[in-house]
């Protein structure tokens, strides 16, 4: 379905529905009127697309399905193979679904005519290559597969689970990679060993129940001491300038490093207004985490059912939150990054140029003079 053919869909019909509650024979008759004019809208829509389809090639790729003019042909198919990876990775057998959305490619010609325009107004470097200009524009293979992602993230990605919205302000699940996942993995050691957290620290160091506390999985008790060491809490305070706190108090505490201070000021803060102690990429490390666990339907259980977070996850790993956390710390500490090592060589270049800088310095006039 075309931009325009959705959106005639959506603004018309919005006004039968509200009209279908009411009893009013007025509003019954508007309703039928409605109803004609959406009617005739979308007729009119689709001839419209039809007249451009009919001009398109049809590019199919796994359970994609797009419509590209004759030259965009290769790199929709390029772009639709990229994407799949990511497609079928993240939602296993709900990726079929994407078969259902149409990806157009004929309208991004018109982008290319904006970008010549905005070149021509703040000049060719105000816009990064986004076209390969071979004889024509043809649209960049990383353009349209971004394009894609976006479309079926807008389908298949709205999960519809308040408690997942509500732990990682999150609307939709993107498409990912098991590359992707593994660099999550490897941004969430980092995280944990460098977050001054005393619940990050001792979750690193084997606690499930502190993992819980610094994922935000379970109910705090106590954000203020269970989430922040001494010198973060000052830092948060710092942060929370628009939460209306005594003014002398926050001196004492940030000024003053008066701990007992910040403590007082944190807790008299709703704990919804506190920053998580981890990063939101580290919690959807997790989440990733347990859809690769969970196997082709995880995302659907995911998806499927209430709960809380942990339930949540939990069904969608289709294992206990225990085992899937431990899984999840063990995968991080698995993934840390590679150390930097050095050899002996290394360090005696290092000192070459020490030695040298020296003295170029001494040897300069300024000291000279001296």
């Amino acid at each position: 379905m075309s931009s325009r053919l959705l959106t005639a869909w959506i603004v018309l019909s919005a006004f039968p529905s509200a009209a279908g509650a009411q009893a009013s024979p007025a509003l019954r008759a508007r309703e039928r009127r409605l109803a004609e004019m959406h009617r005739v809208a979308l007729a009119a829509a689709e001839r419209a697309d039809g007249l451009g389809l009919a001009q398109m090639d049809i590019v199919r790729e796994g359970v994609l399905t797009l419509r590209a003019r004759p030259g965009e042909v290769p790199v929709a198919r390029e772009a639709a193979r990229r994407a799949l990876v990511r497609i079928e990775h993240a939602y296993g057998d709900v990726a079929v679904l994407a078969s259902d959305t149409a990806h157009r490619l004929a309208s991004l010609g018109q982008f290319a005519g904006q970008v010549r325009a905005r070149e021509e107004r703040f000049g060719k470097e105000w816009n990064s290559p986004r076209w390969l200009r071979l004889g024509g524009e043809v649209p960049d293979i990383a353009y349209v597969e971004n394009q894609i992602l976006r479309g079926v993230e807008q389908v298949l990605g709205e999960h519809g689970s308040h408690a997942y919205e509500t732990w990682n302000h999150q609307l939709t699940i993107a498409p990912f990679s098991r590359a992707d996942a593994a660099g999550d993995l490897t941004a969430a050691y980092v995280d944990l060993v460098t977050v001054p957290s005393p619940a990050a620290g001792t979750c690193f160091d084997g606690d499930l129940r502190q993992c819980h506390v610094a994922l935000g999985l379970a109910v705090v008790e106590d954000p203020a001491t269970q989430w922040y060491s001494a010198p973060e809490r000052r830092r948060v305070v710092a942060l929370l300038t628009a939460a209306n706190l005594p003014e002398t108090a926050v001196r004492t505490c940030i000024e003053r490093g008066d701990d007992v201070t910040c403590i007082r000021l944190l807790r008299s803060v709703d704990p919804a207004r506190l920053p998580n102690p981890l990063a939101t990429s580290t919690r959807l490390s997790l989440l990733r985490y347990a859809l690769e666990t969970g196997g082709p339907r995880a995302y659907l259980r995911f998806v499927n059912g209430g709960g809380t977070i942990s339930e949540t996850l939990s069904r969608a790993a289709n294992t206990p939150v225990d085992s899937l956390i431990a899984g999840w710390r063990a995968a991080v500490i698995a993934a840390r990054p590679e150390p930097v090592t050095t050899t002996a060589s290394m360090g005696l270049v290092a000192l070459a140029w020490c030695a040298m800088l020296s003295l170029l310095t001494l040897r300069s006039s300024r000291w000279n003079r001296v």
